[in-house]
């Protein structure tokens, strides 16, 4: 008769915690949003000169995402040919060819920034003190000597 007691009384539980966990949710109201994307500002300043049978391009990379965000989330660039008219601009990626794929150096995260900032700040402080005359361990001073003649 205690089993019967234990399993109804675990029953109990089970059906109270199942009532009340969906009034518990977590979350706020409404329809579930679209996850956060950042898309990097176009590239500027595009310069395109012919050398010979070469097409040269030079543009800046954007620095900065389209919601002002930085560093921009940015691995490559791509550049595309094509030759004639297009439907539309954004028909590059159907109709063009991928000529070019440049791949894009991530900046250095803050704690890089921080310890390249440290390491130049020892740098500096060990070239103003060298500069002082403090000298380097284990030279001897007084005026330089010739270096004896090769043979």
């Amino acid at each position: 008769m205690i089993r019967i007691e234990g399993r109804t009384l675990f029953l109990r539980l089970f059906v109270w915690l199942f009532a009340i966990l969906p009034m518990i949710a977590c979350g706020q109201k409404g329809p579930p949003l679209a996850p956060i994307v950042y898309l990097p500002r176009p590239v500027t300043e595009i310069a395109v000169k012919r050398v010979e049978d070469e097409v040269v391009l030079q543009f800046s990379v954007p620095t900065l995402n389209t919601d002002n965000s930085g560093p921009a989330d940015l691995r490559k660039i791509e550049v595309y040919a094509h030759t004639g008219p297009l439907p539309a601009p954004v028909d590059f990626v159907k109709y063009g060819t991928l000529v070019a794929s440049v791949d894009i150096k991530q900046p250095p995260s803050p704690e890089e920034l921080k310890e390249q900032e440290e390491k130049a700040k020892k740098a500096a402080a060990a070239d103003a003190t060298g500069a002082e005359g403090a000298g380097v361990a284990g030279a001897e001073s007084g005026p330089p000597t010739a270096a004896p003649p090769l043979v």
